[in-house]
């Protein structure tokens, strides 16, 4: 078993120094939104740690899938912010990892057996990994978490960490106890060799295996990881997506308007209309793929005026046209 999945690590390293170098504009033109500013921004670019902290809320792009998937970080991987449309779950099997979030000047490190869940819209930044670090990072749809949330809840003793794991936002840790590693370990590796299967996998098996994952992190201590002001904002527009603004949120947090935006700016790299604007797509987004409702109906429940500015905008951070978004959700579901 293992060495099949090395044999699969190596392919995955093999493939993104492709992408990262001879390949590096044709990935970027796949991932991301606005690919002409990336690849201005990456290529020939020898990264530091604390050139992460240089860019900013208004450079990031969103990444969307609506299939699950593990992959592991591999070493070529250039970190930039980011944030997705679904739940990514990573777990150090071997090593240590480091990422970056908004507001915070040192990195979040991990260690061997620890996980940590980001929901969506979570914006973070991943360190380069080294050679002996195994690194794994999981794709979980929303509407798969949503199935194994529903499943959790049966179980009274679940029923509060599953409301909890279903915000929009947030950022849970769960350190490594040492009696736990060794069977959420095995876990781990029976996902991949399912999802690595040339036969294809069931479904059935993965949501099998996801539940005893999930089950196992309900009985481990969870951190949150939030910063201050960022998460102080985040949570403002969800709260208020359609009327949110800069002087009523000042006012909530005893702040002028303009020392606000100074702090925004220096914690983020942008201003509050970025996040805003950010987080409107992203209920958007949520909308289209999860409801049957018009875009008329799309564009107002996400704070818009006019299909035409949700349109310009929705473009601008997917790289694709709501109605585009909303096929690749149809088709997966076969709807």
């Amino acid at each position: 078993m293992w060495t099949e999945l090395l044999d699969e690590f190596e392919r995955q390293e093999k493939e993104d120094k492709d992408r990262m170098t001879t390949m590096l504009e044709t990935a970027i033109r796949e991932e991301l939104d606005c690919p002409e500013h990336y690849i201005d921004i990456l290529r020939g670019s020898s990264f530091r740690p604390g050139d992460i902290l240089k860019l900013s809320v208004k450079d990031t792009p969103v990444r969307v899938s609506s299939g699950v998937s593990i992959r592991k970080h591999t070493l070529c991987q250039i970190p930039y912010y980011h944030t997705h449309d679904f739940y990514e779950l990573i777990y150090v099997y071997q090593g240590n990892a480091g990422q970056y979030l908004p507001g915070e000047k040192s990195a979040l490190e991990m260690r061997a057996g620890d996980i940590c869940l980001l929901t969506p819209g979570k914006i973070h930044a991943m360190l380069p990994s080294e050679t002996y670090d195994i690194i794994l990072k999981m794709i979980l749809p929303r509407q798969l978490m949503r199935q194994i949330l529903e499943e959790l809840r049966s179980e009274e003793r679940y029923k509060d960490r599953a409301d909890i794991l279903e915000k929009r936002n947030e950022l849970y840790l769960f350190r490594a106890v040492k009696e736990e590693t060794l069977p959420m370990k095995k876990v781990m590796e029976s996902l991949m060799l399912e999802l690595y299967s040339e036969q294809g996998y069931k479904m059935p098996s993965i949501i099998t295996l996801l539940l005893l994952l999930f089950i196992g992190l309900g009985q481990r201590d969870m951190e949150y990881r939030r910063s201050g002001l960022v998460y102080a904002v985040t949570d403002y527009i969800q709260r208020n997506i359609c009327t949110a603004a800069i002087d009523a949120l000042a006012v909530q947090m005893g702040y002028s308007s303009r020392h606000l935006a100074r702090r925004i700016s220096e914690e983020t790299g942008g201003n509050f209309s970025d996040m805003l604007m950010h987080m409107r797509v992203q209920r958007a987004a949520e909308l289209l793929a999860e409801t049957d409702l018009t875009m008329d109906e799309v564009a107002r429940q996400s704070g818009y005026s006019s299909t035409s500015g949700l349109y310009k905008r929705f473009h601008c951070v997917y790289g694709m046209s709501p109605g585009e978004y909303r096929k690749i959700y149809r088709y997966q579901e076969g709807r």
